[in-house]
C-alpha cells in the first residue's frame, strides 16, 4: 500500500525547470533553437552565467516522468510584463559544450567560456503549462513573483496541481 502511495506521489510531482533568458544582440534564443529544430530532434540551450547544479541536474533526469524546460524572457522588468516563453523537454545536462556545432546557435561560438551549463533539448507536444500555475520548489512563491525579485537564472518548480 506505502509502494503504491509513494508511486503515485512521485507520477504527480513533475518539475519544470524555469530557465531566464536574455537577449544576444538582437538574437531571440527562442527563435534560434526553432531553427535548428527544422532539422534535428535535439537541440542544445546554452545558459550563460550560472551553472545548474549537478544534484538538482541528477533529479532533474532522474525523474518517472520527463522534467519539462519552459525558457523565459522578460519584455519589460515590470510585474505585469508579457513574457516570451516556451516549452521544451529536458534530456540531457553538461557543463561542457556538446562537440556537434549543429545543434547549438552558431552565435554560442563567440560566447563559449560565458555559458555555464548545457541543456539538451526536446520538442514538447503535451498541454500548455500557465505561467501563474507554477510556484518555485525552495520558497513556494508563484514564478512570476519570483521572476521580477529575483536575479537567479534557474527556478525549480512544481505545478500548482503537485503542491
Amino acid at each position: 500500500m506505502n509502494d503504491v502511495a509513494f508511486r503515485r506521489k512521485a507520477v504527480r510531482q513533475r518539475y519544470v525547470l524555469v530557465v531566464r533568458y536574455g537577449f544576444a544582440k538582437d538574437i531571440d534564443a527562442i527563435d534560434e533553437l526553432d531553427k535548428i529544430f527544422k532539422s534535428n530532434h535535439n537541440v542544445w540551450f546554452g545558459k550563460f552565467g550560472q551553472r545548474l547544479g549537478g544534484r538538482t541536474a541528477e533529479d532533474l533526469l532522474n525523474q518517472e516522468q520527463s522534467t519539462l524546460v519552459l525558457l523565459i524572457r522578460s519584455r519589460s522588468s515590470q510585474a505585469s510584463a508579457k513574457h516570451r516563453s516556451k516549452i521544451y523537454t529536458l534530456s540531457g545536462v553538461s557543463q561542457t559544450p556538446p562537440s556537434d556545432q549543429r545543434l547549438y546557435p552558431s552565435y554560442y561560438k563567440r560566447h563559449m567560456e560565458s555559458i555555464g551549463t548545457w541543456l539538451r533539448l526536446q520538442n514538447y507536444d503535451g498541454p500548455n503549462v500557465d505561467l501563474s500555475q507554477l510556484y518555485v520548489r525552495s520558497s513556494g512563491s508563484r514564478v512570476t513573483e519570483a521572476l521580477t525579485t529575483s536575479m537567479r537564472g534557474f527556478f525549480l518548480c512544481r505545478l500548482r496541481a503537485d503542491i
